[in-house]
């Protein structure tokens, strides 16, 4: 499975490293900081999932990134310490509270 993950604190990304080679060792995850760098990455890899933080660097957010990505087909789930922020969750494959990284690595598995 390829993701692509965005996330734009360099603490977290460390962590989530860990998390998806312990969890789901057989993926290829791509991190961006960036709902552009997210976009240039989709389109470079053909990911089978996108996971977004709400907060990313720069003006947009995760809910700019799932509105950019609704006609690629690919599950978004946004991932954040409150999940009341995404506004457009009607977009989202799942929305899920840091750190039920549990939940969001058994979500990932079912697609």
């Amino acid at each position: 499975m390829i993701i692509v993950h965005a996330e734009d604190d360099q603490d977290q990304i460390t962590v989530l490293k860990a998390l998806y080679k312990m969890n789901m060792p057989e993926s290829t995850v791509f991190f961006a900081k960036t709902v552009n760098e997210a976009l240039e990455l989709i389109v470079q890899q053909h990911p089978d999932a996108i996971v977004t933080d709400y907060d990313l660097k720069g003006r947009q957010t995760g809910d700019d990134l799932a509105e950019q990505t609704k006609g690629y087909g690919i599950p978004i789930i946004g991932y954040n310490g409150n999940h009341d922020k995404f506004v457009k969750s009607h977009l989202f494959y799942d929305l899920i509270e840091k750190p039920e990284s549990e939940r969001l690595f058994r979500r990932l598995k079912e697609l």
